[in-house]
């Protein structure tokens, strides 16, 4: 199991042969992202996992959370602190908290699409997610046949077109159990 315990070391996964997208993680403590925020020439954060190069890995925030994660890439899709995961990848017991996500389609503050068998639980996103596309929620902007237990969002969320979520954009053939948004 990989530990992470900076938001520099967050960033490797998926960008660093160290740190590869079908890895083991876990936290070693909560982390203040507000570095961010000047990264990437204002663009901020670059999410773990693309939709061509999906994180399939486990990741386990251990009760811990990121504080003030910033993304503002408006013109991108699948945006969250995860981007895209799938094929059996888990994210479970970590929480986001003052989190500022803005992208196009598939935003979400944790993750911005759940793909087939993936599965999130015990997880929060608190902030302001938006996209100015489709399918953006609180927490997840599209679960495609993933598994979404015992997590919630609290926040603001809009979007300029369809399939705008507190919690979740869209579920698809997916499972959402025992889940909540207060927005």
């Amino acid at each position: 199991v990989i530990q992470i315990g900076s938001i520099e070391e967050l960033q490797k996964i998926g960008n660093d042969s160290g740190y590869p997208l079908n890895g083991e993680y876990e936290l070693k403590g909560s982390i203040d992202a507000a570095a961010t925020l000047n990264w990437n020439g204002g663009a901020g954060f670059k999410p773990i996992g693309t939709a061509s190069n999906m994180f399939v890995g486990k990741f386990n925030g251990n009760g811990y959370k990121i504080i003030n994660l910033y993304i503002n890439r408006f013109s991108d899709n699948y945006l969250g602190l995860f981007g895209y995961i799938s094929s059996g990848a888990e994210i479970k017991n970590l929480g986001l908290e003052d989190c500022l996500i803005v992208g196009g389609s598939y935003v979400g503050g944790l993750l911005g699409y759940n793909g087939s068998s993936a599965t999130v639980s015990n997880c929060y996103s608190m902030g302001l997610v938006s996209g100015f596309g489709s399918n953006v929620g609180g927490l997840i902007g599209y679960n495609y046949k993933g598994i979404v237990s015992n997590s919630y969002s609290k926040g603001s969320v809009s979007g300029h077109s369809s399939c705008i979520g507190g919690l979740i954009g869209v579920t698809w053939e997916g499972e959402v159990n025992a889940c909540y948004s207060n927005t």
